[in-house]
């Protein structure tokens, strides 16, 4: 029989123990990504830049400087500053694509993609937008093979088939110069990503959003009801949100 000190279960504490005591390295830009997800588009941006100096250059820090920059683009949008909305937009663009050089098996270096070039739909002609429009579901696509949880991935399909499936004459002949013929979307399926959306981020307006416009352009009134009526109880975390949720607000009037 074994002395205590040399029973199994003993042997097992050990190297827990063991682990425990060691000290868990520094990660100073991991840490500033993760604080920069608690805080305001230019904050937030600020944070990222500064973690990045002096370090070499990392996909996953690219990749968040990258969305950030594509949250300025709106911000400037908003407050009408075309010019400075484009320069955003083409700096998320051009930093997008380094952190997918970088590492191409990053999900967030290709989600940064497919925002950035969502936000360069705003500055380009209907052909151009097509364009973006194949490499935005592309990146979509290829963000979800990579981690099945970025629910921003499935959101953006959600609105891709939706923008698809409801174009208007105009676009949608500048779609089938673009891909050839219009793209098989549809509003179940755009309804289907949309779902997964919410369900990976239930906390989040923009996916209940977008589901409640999906459920009224099928015509399932209760759905689209429900829809609104998360957006309507969530708090808002940007313009974007507050909008949504007067026109939540107005469509639970009717």
């Amino acid at each position: 029989m074994l002395p205590s000190f040399l029973s199994r279960r003993w042997l097992l504490i050990v190297p827990l123990f063991m682990l425990s005591s060691l000290s868990v390295p520094a990660d100073p830009v991991g840490d500033a990504i993760a604080k920069a997800d608690r805080q305001p588009a230019r904050e937030a941006l600020a944070t990222l830049l500064e973690a990045g100096k002096g370090t070499p250059p990392r996909a996953d820090l690219l990749a968040e400087i990258s969305l950030s920059w594509s949250d300025c683009a709106d911000l400037e949008s908003d407050a009408g500053k075309k010019a400075e909305a484009k320069k955003a937009a083409e700096k998320a663009v051009a930093i997008a694509d380094q952190a997918v050089s970088l590492d191409d098996r990053n999900a967030r270096a290709h989600l940064a993609v497919a925002v950035a070039a969502g936000k360069m739909t705003d500055f380009v002609g209907n052909s151009a937008k097509m364009k973006l429009s194949r490499k935005i579901h592309d990146e979509a696509q290829r963000t979800i093979a990579l981690d099945p949880k970025q629910y921003l991935a499935y959101e953006i399909l959600g609105r891709w088939e939706y923008g698809f499936a409801t174009l208007n004459p105009v676009l949608r002949m500048a779609a089938k110069v673009a891909f050839g013929e219009i793209p098989d979307a549809s509003l179940e399926k755009a309804a289907g990503y949309l779902e997964k959306a919410t369900a990976l981020a239930p906390g989040k307006i923009s996916p209940h959003h977008q589901l409640a416009l999906v459920y009224k352009a099928l015509g399932n009134a209760p759905k689209a009801r429900a829809a609104w009526q998360k957006v309507a109880a969530l708090p808002a975390e940007d313009a974007e949100d507050e909008a949504a949720k007067k026109e939540a607000a107005a469509a639970l009037r009717r």
